[in-house]
């Protein structure tokens, strides 16, 4: 049996969801049925992740996030050229701007089934209307281009976005993690390896985060000036906006209860350091980082954006509220200070519905059946 060529396209190679989605699919398909490989722009850890696990990286010149229509024609016809050369049977598409130029290049290059995922619709953003119309366009050429929509979210699942664009394309396959916690160390040995020095009675918030603006990060540090003193902090992360988070942190009163741990490729296995963990996202697709806490039977308090009520369910395993509020979110950190034992049944539920609902294996085999494998 000939096997089946897949190649998954995405835009940066930095360490991220979408990122993690795809090097999850890359390394987890069938290799006696399926040959895959993953095209991308840059150098970053996603390309060193491939490597290391023997999946082949096919660069993108000139693809980058920022928008440059110079670079976008060029990028076009890389695309072209690549999907040309590969002849892969599947084009599986990653993030905005490689979804839209990736459909054109694929649906020109005649191939046979071209699978675009959303992993949050970018015009649902906070932007100038103008750019979200522009967006919007985009993303339902991306549809309209695309064979099959791959949506990680309930949120996003149905097609009332776009016009025009038949409900059969759209398939719900939400992210799954590996459901062995094999990796997380014990609380003492967590708290250990990332220094901590705590106070006992402190009771530790904690968040896994890339400091960029849809992370909203800024308002867990202003909320830490709101909360009680017992209250401490631990931010594991790293991003563009990390020095000016530093800034903001430090010029608050809870500047000595609030620790940033940097970014660690391996944050999963820290989760157990916290009593509590704290997701104030502005905008969000179906955030691993959450499905993590959960398997980790950590309390969550996080914003009702994007996909998190997919996985949150408001009052009985976890807590949800509206973002951008910081005195919002010190007063549910306030409460899961004070109530122990609701802090024990909200873990112990989230914990629950991710085992049954979150499984990678899930994810793939879904995917895989998708793909026709």
């Amino acid at each position: 049996m000939q096997k089946k060529k897949i190649l998954f396209v995405i835009t940066k190679s930095n360490w991220g969801g979408a990122q993690r989605y795809v090097y999850d699919l890359a390394v987890s398909l069938p290799r006696d049925r399926t040959e895959v490989a993953v095209a991308c722009g840059g150098d970053g850890s996603l390309v060193q992740k491939l490597t290391a696990r023997g999946i082949r990286v096919v660069p993108i010149p000139h693809l980058q996030r920022n928008i440059s229509i110079a670079k976008e024609m060029r990028s076009l016809v890389a695309l072209w050229r690549i999907f040309k050369r590969e002849k892969p049977n599947v084009v599986h598409l990653n993030s905005s701007k490689a979804g839209c130029l990736g459909a054109l290049a694929a649906r020109i290059a005649g191939i046979p089934l071209i699978v675009f995922t959303a992993h949050g619709w970018a015009f649902s953003e906070d932007r100038f209307i103008g750019t979200k119309g522009v967006i919007w366009l985009l993303s339902w050429l991306t549809a309209l281009w695309a064979h099959c929509i791959i949506v990680i979210t309930e949120h996003d699942s149905l097609c009332r976005y776009f016009f025009a664009i038949p409900k059969k394309k759209f398939s719900y396959i939400p992210n799954g993690i590996d459901l062995n916690d094999a990796m997380i160390l014990d609380r003492a040995s967590a708290r250990a390896e990332l220094g901590l020095a705590l106070p006992d009675d402190a009771v530790l918030a904690g968040t896994i985060t890339e400091y960029i603006p849809n992370k909203g990060i800024a308002y867990l540090i202003d909320a830490m000036a709101l909360v009680p003193e017992r209250i401490s902090a631990v931010l594991i992360g790293g991003g563009e906006e990390e020095a000016a988070m530093r800034r903001r942190a430090a010029e608050t009163s809870a500047a000595k209860r609030i620790t940033f741990a940097g970014f660690r490729p391996d944050a999963v296995r820290f989760l157990k350091a916290f009593d509590m963990f704290i997701f104030p996202s502005l905008k969000e697709g179906l955030p691993y980082a959450l499905l993590e806490a959960g398997l980790a039977e950590l309390p969550v308090i996080a914003s009702r954006v994007g996909g998190i009520p997919d996985i949150i369910i408001d009052g009985k395993n976890g807590i949800l509220l509206e973002p951008k509020n910081a005195a919002a979110l010190a007063v549910k950190m306030t409460l899961l200070l004070r109530d122990t034992e609701l802090r024990a049944r909200l873990a112990k539920n989230l914990h629950h519905h991710i085992m049954d609902r979150f499984s990678k294996d899930l994810m793939v085999k879904k995917t895989a059946d998708l793909y026709g494998i």
